[in-house]
């Protein structure tokens, strides 16, 4: 996997080597009393000879993402200006952030949340989950998270990943309006915003010793591919030029991604190196008003990421930039204001403060998408053989509207969206989306959704 900066870009052939290598395998070794695995990207050796399927002719799955930000949008300079596929349409101002990915960006505009509710939860509650909230404010089903996990996530080592950015909380009750994903009725998942224990996860596949204290991270202070020197000389024995290539590609991206995580924790940079909480000791939400959106801990986050997908580690991955009605602390950028109160709610006319937060916000959106389009993948690239939803809790911050609901789709889902595109659909149902989204997976349903959410059709215009 290429983690490289965002607008490099490594093009793969393919070279079969003498024998063809299994997509399971990994590179293993020891550090002290720890068992690091390393998985690898999807290599020449492991396709077909056209790279659009594995060498044992299992079809390349899409994988599936959720990118969630708080606090909406400004429908004035978000919505584009006109629609259609290719030159026919223009990136609207909040939106030309994502010019490097524009082949792979359907926006899709028009659509409201009809489930009703309370600000800031009926939002992600229909725009996640297609159901209104429950009466105590959470969510009354699974997210879109869960449900794509339910049909493509279960033979991955992992069925799904949830990272996070930002811990800024909307100082608010109910687990709608602090949350981006629940797993079923009041069953909300925190993600997880310690860089440094899911490098653990991914990397230490087995421990020999606890599970806490300095024996079990002390492998993660060397590092990990010296614990797997031996079987990267082996591999490599085994490859054509151009997977060796890509091979030494992947181990300097998750090196350089070691380094950063460990120069963050001793420089004391707070975003990469807070402990990992357990939902299930923090049934409420952990106040935070001050919570950074820091360019480091969401860079750490984008290549963890990155590297799971494109290891096939998980097809599933829900990152929650920002939590619902999010605090955010925006004082790395110059805002030393509350950015829910006293801009979203306050700020006159366009709103050019909050459009600087949220520049900066689909920044880091873009850093995660311009990754994911540079990193080879079977025929193609990561974005183009995934699909990420992206939303947020409202539509309007100010007014707390949910009509004209930001939506938008990176990827094309191993072709089956056309991408590129901008649809317009005045009054229709958020749930429309996610109906097209779970069909697309293979959830072959006829209707989808509760209460006013519920529809019985999707929305054609976006697929191939």
């Amino acid at each position: 996997m290429s983690l490289a900066p965002p607008g490099w870009r490594f093009e793969m052939t393919f070279c079969i080597p003498r024998k063809a290598l299994s997509r399971r395998t990994m590179l293993r070794g020891f550090a002290g009393a720890a068992a690091v695995g390393i998985a690898l990207p999807r290599l020449g050796a492991m396709l077909n000879g056209n790279g659009d399927a594995y060498a044992a002719g299992d079809p390349l799955s899409p994988r599936f993402g959720v990118w969630f930000w708080g606090n909406g949008s400004i429908p004035e300079v978000w919505v584009p200006g006109s629609t259609g596929v290719g030159e026919s349409w223009a990136l609207s101002p909040q939106l030309e952030v994502y010019a490097p990915v524009r082949e792979n960006l359907t926006v899709i505009t028009g659509h409201d949340v009809k489930v009703g509710g309370s600000a800031h939860k009926e939002g992600p509650a229909g725009a996640l989950s297609g159901r209104p909230q429950n009466g105590q404010g959470n969510y009354a089903g699974p997210t879109i998270d869960h449900m794509i996990a339910d049909l493509i996530g279960g033979d991955s080592p992992f069925k799904a990943l949830h990272v996070g950015v930002s811990r800024a909380t909307a100082n608010a009750a109910g687990q709608a309006i602090n949350y981006a994903s629940s797993s079923g009725e009041n069953t909300p998942v925190m993600p997880e915003y310690d860089a440094r224990a899911l490098f653990d996860r991914l990397f230490a596949h087995e421990v020999n010793s606890p599970t806490e204290g300095p024996n079990h991270r002390a492998f993660i202070r060397g590092h990990v591919l010296d614990a797997v020197r031996e079987d990267i000389h082996s591999l490599n024995r085994r490859l054509g030029a151009e997977d060796a290539r890509r091979l030494e590609q992947h181990l300097e991206g998750i090196n350089e991604l070691q380094l950063r995580i460990q120069a963050a924790e001793d420089g004391g940079v707070e975003a990469c190196s807070q402990e990992s909480l357990n939902p299930a000791d923090f049934p409420e939400v952990v106040q935070d008003l001050e919570g950074s959106a820091g360019e480091a801990q969401n860079l750490a986050m984008a290549q963890l990421v990155t590297y799971a997908l494109s290891c096939d580690l998980t097809k599933v991955f829900l990152f929650q930039h920002g939590r619902p009605a999010a605090h955010y602390d925006m004082s790395n950028i110059g805002i030393n204001v509350d950015v829910h109160d006293n801009l979203s709610h306050q700020e006159g006319g366009l709103q050019p403060i909050l459009q600087t937060a949220m520049q900066y916000w689909h920044n880091q959106g873009r850093v995660l998408m311009e990754m994911l389009q540079n990193t080879p993948d079977g025929d193609g690239n990561l974005l183009e053989n995934s699909l990420v939803y992206a939303t947020s809790d409202v539509s309007f911050g100010r007014t707390h509207s949910v009509q004209d609901y930001p939506i938008l789709l990176f990827g094309r889902a191993r072709g089956a969206i056309k991408g590129n595109q901008h649809v317009r659909r005045p009054g229709a149902n958020v749930s429309e989306v996610l109906l097209t989204l779970l069909n697309l997976y293979g959830a072959n349903l006829t209707e989808f959704g509760g209460g006013g959410g519920h529809v019985t059709s999707g929305i054609s215009e976006i697929l191939v």
